[in-house]
């Protein structure tokens, strides 16, 4: 073999090693492709569902609102019924004074 022959021989497996590489890189990066659109299609969804927790998130505030609301109406109707109440034990307690008088008197 001629010494032109072994260096075409040489080059030649030095780019068949170069061409293996290549392909190897080929498919790494064909994973890390396909690596990366599943991530791109995993932040969407992520960004999706922090929307509805937003979403969420504002109709508890609101729900909230209307129960300190609530809180609020029944605070002052118990209020009222106390004042009621007082007022109805004040009564009784007159109501029975008088007839304990009266039957003294009789």
């Amino acid at each position: 073999m001629t010494r032109l022959e072994r260096r075409a021989e040489s080059d030649d497996e030095s780019i068949h090693s170069i061409l293996r590489i290549l392909e190897r890189m080929d498919r790494r990066f064909a994973l890390v492709e396909a690596d990366l659109a599943t991530l791109k299609a995993d932040v969407a969804t992520l960004k999706t569902d922090m929307d509805t927790v937003k979403t969420d998130m504002d109709t508890v505030k609101v729900d909230m609102d209307t129960v300190k609301a609530d809180i609020a109406t029944l605070t002052t109707v118990t209020d009222v019924l106390a004042l009621k109440v007082a007022s109805i034990e004040t009564t009784t307690a007159d109501t029975n004074k008088r007839v304990r008088v009266r039957g003294f008197e009789e």
